[in-house]
């Protein structure tokens, strides 16, 4: 009886020593010329297995204040790496084949140990919606870049994380102060997205190296 309480407690610490947060995904469906009225849907390795969209309403997500913004809060989720992708259509037709893009690649963030908000914008990877992006007090610049460099003004201090279009780290690097270099010089021309983990939020900017 005593091993058998001793391996309850062990599970119960186990349980604690993982972070679990709120997540809170937005995705601004302004470009998204569909249909007249639609439903939005969020799966992925969020919750454990990809659930098939339009089948279970627990991931449907809303827009109260009808903006053209949909949310989707997401509890207790472990901190790593996070899978994800929206699909949208008319109510009983949403489907597998009714996402942003067919196939890969999916949508990443990294979940920490607090509390974040990711905006996405419809159909564009690792674009931020235009209100997110004013509202976070983040600017890139210059963008493009002709020489690969360029400066992050933030207000906030955080974590920067650069992908490039296939979805590999190019660079990682903590966000100090108001502003600071980003040195892409050695990479090729191209696309890049920037990932910048703040206190509260995930905010993602499209940088491009001529």
């Amino acid at each position: 009886m005593k091993k058998f309480f001793t391996l309850m407690f062990l599970a119960l610490m186990a349980n604690f020593a993982i972070a679990q947060v709120t997540v809170t995904f937005n995705v601004d469906m302004s470009t998204y010329t569909e249909t007249a009225t639609y439903d939005v849907y969020i799966t992925g390795s969020i919750f454990g297995t990809w659930t098939k969209p339009g089948t279970d309403d627990t991931y449907k997500l809303t827009d109260a204040d009808e903006d053209g913004i949909y949310t989707y809060v997401a509890n207790d989720v472990a901190e790593g790496e996070v899978l994800y992708k929206f699909f949208a259509g008319e109510a009983g037709t949403i489907n597998w084949d009714s996402g942003e893009w067919p196939g890969d690649p999916n949508r990443t963030i990294t979940v920490g140990t607090s509390n974040m908000s990711v905006t996405n914008l419809w159909g564009e990877l690792g674009v931020v919606s235009v209100n997110e992006l004013v509202s976070s007090n983040l600017n890139v610049y210059p963008n493009p870049s002709s020489n690969g460099i360029f400066v992050l003004n933030s207000s906030e201090k955080g974590q920067l994380q650069v992908v490039n279009i296939i979805g590999s780290i190019v660079l990682s690097q903590e966000i100090t102060n108001s502003e600071n270099t980003i040195d892409l010089s050695n990479q090729a021309s191209g696309v890049y997205f920037l990932n910048i983990a703040t206190e509260n939020k995930t905010t993602i900017i499209k940088a491009i190296v001529k």
